[in-house]
């Protein structure tokens, strides 16, 4: 009984992500967790990741550096974010 649950706690949740897209196919659960919690490192770097699927250097740029330790993921996110400026010479 508890892996049913646990099962359907993941449709679930999944459920609630896809419902979150808006017209354009941006997923805004992303944002609106770093929203709700600005000083989590990982709720920002989910928020950037997803504004760089859609080619957001700027918007990225903004959850980037509200992130303290920066991760590996902040730093693959932030070498995206420059690529996306043009500044192919700082992506190294």
């Amino acid at each position: 009984m508890k892996r049913l649950l646990y099962i359907l706690s993941i449709f679930a949740s999944v459920a609630a992500v896809t419902a979150c897209v808006d017209d354009n196919g941006r997923t805004e659960v992303f944002e609106i967790a770093a929203a709700t919690f600005p000083h989590d490192d990982v709720a920002n770097i989910n928020a950037a990741a997803i504004n760089l699927l859609h080619r957001d250097a700027d918007g990225a740029a903004y959850y980037l550096e509200r992130v303290k330790n920066q991760s590996p993921a902040w730093w693959d996110n932030l070498g995206i974010v420059f690529y996306l400026r043009g500044w192919r010479d700082r992506t190294r």
